[in-house]
């Protein structure tokens, strides 16, 4: 009887370090569970906080307006701005000559067709996600000021006929800058323009564009060979002109594929605000 406690004495501590060892490997493996949740709990809690420091991130980025884009946006309204009062200056002289009534006309329709190309994109880049139908918007404003900018050399033309009556280049004439103004504005209403989408049809942008230089063309001439009569120094607008054209072709033909190309129209502009300074320059003068 002794010897058989004694074995099952034994045999009790062995059961009781089995259970020790089990009770410990269970123990590690149930601390390893819970380790694996916090870990991933706490990734989990990691990449919420870096999603939501992402989403502040674009948002901010959204609301906020590059500085080129804040350079055009602000250039674009003192333009409009200063063209605004040149019209008002203008008509305010037509009582005492008919010729500002002209100037005055030219200055609106410039102002009228810029505006239509200019307030969107002022719109686009201040309106926290872009305008709405944006390839309407600036495609409708692109037309509106390529008939618009039309006229305007229309217009010029006639300035110059009431600022030059004895310099007249005749009925010729008279006939081809008549002739460009009516085709261009023609081509400029057909849908092959593609005007509003960002496709392009370089064939009729080329015969478009190819009108409108020929315009300019004569009116560099005409502007060019009246040299500085009456002291008005408005053989200087041929410069104006010329330069105008030289940073709008490469516009016309190449924006929609490089839209970097677009920077030059502010060169364009300020040609066109030197074409209104001029104008103003001969107040009183005539």
């Amino acid at each position: 009887m002794k010897k058989k406690q004694k074995k099952g004495y034994k045999l009790s501590d062995e059961i009781k370090e089995q259970l020790k060892v089990q009770a410990e490997i269970r123990q590690k493996e149930y601390e390893e569970e819970h380790r694996d949740e916090k870990a991933i709990k706490k990734e989990e809690k990691k990449k919420k906080r870096e999603e939501k420091k992402i989403q502040r991130k674009i948002k901010r980025e959204e609301n906020k307006i590059s500085l080129p884009k804040a350079f055009e946006s602000i250039f674009c309204i003192v333009y409009l701005g200063f063209l605004i009062i040149c019209i008002w200056n203008f008509f305010s002289l037509s009582k005492i000559n008919k010729v500002y009534l002209m100037i005055g006309c030219l200055t609106t329709v410039l102002t009228f067709g810029d505006s239509f190309h200019l307030i969107p994109r002022i719109i686009d880049n201040f309106k926290k996600g872009g305008i709405q139908n944006r390839e309407f918007w600036l495609g409708l404003g692109t037309q509106i000021s390529s008939i618009t900018m039309t006229w305007f050399y229309l217009l010029l033309y006639f300035v110059y006929r009431k600022l030059f009556p004895q310099n007249l280049p005749g009925t010729v004439f008279d006939v081809f800058i008549g002739l460009t103004v009516i085709l261009r504005i023609l081509i400029c209403l057909l849908p092959q323009n593609k005007w509003y989408t960002n496709e392009k049809n370089l064939v009729i942008s080329i015969i478009r564009n190819l009108i409108f230089l020929a315009t300019g063309i004569m009116e560099i001439v005409l502007f060019a060979m009246i040299g500085n009569k009456g002291g008005l120094g408005l053989w200087k607008m041929a410069i104006a002109i010329g330069l105008s054209f030289l940073f709008y072709l490469p516009v016309a033909f190449g924006s929609k594929k490089h839209p970097k190309i677009g920077i030059l129209m502010i060169p364009k502009t300020l040609c066109y605000v030197w074409m209104i300074v001029m104008f103003l320059d001969i107040m009183g003068k005539v």
